[in-house]
């Protein structure tokens, strides 16, 4: 069993990181680079899903942890440990 999440449900993440960090001198959070990273290669490669057990461990867990922060509707499908994450710093 994976974790999976669509596009809205990143993208709304994306919103919500973008509410506590937003760009400062043009520069963006690092959490806000790891959430564009995987929007684009969604986006890119056409995919309306992305399997969160196939990216890389830090930006799995800047994902999760934006889309608990932003209490985001899930259809993630969980695993024991999909939404242990770390509070939002």
């Amino acid at each position: 069993m994976s974790c999976v999440i669509n596009l809205n449900q990143l993208e709304q993440a994306i919103v919500s990181c973008g509410k506590y960090h937003p760009p400062v001198n043009g520069e963006l959070h690092p959490d806000m680079d790891a959430l564009g990273e995987i929007w684009g290669r969604m986006l890119f490669q056409k995919e309306a899903l992305a399997d969160l057990d196939k990216v890389p461990a830090l930006i799995r867990s800047v994902v999760l942890r934006w889309i608990e922060a932003g209490d985001v509707t899930t259809s993630v499908v969980v695993k024991p440990a999909c939404f242990k994450s770390p509070r939002v710093s």
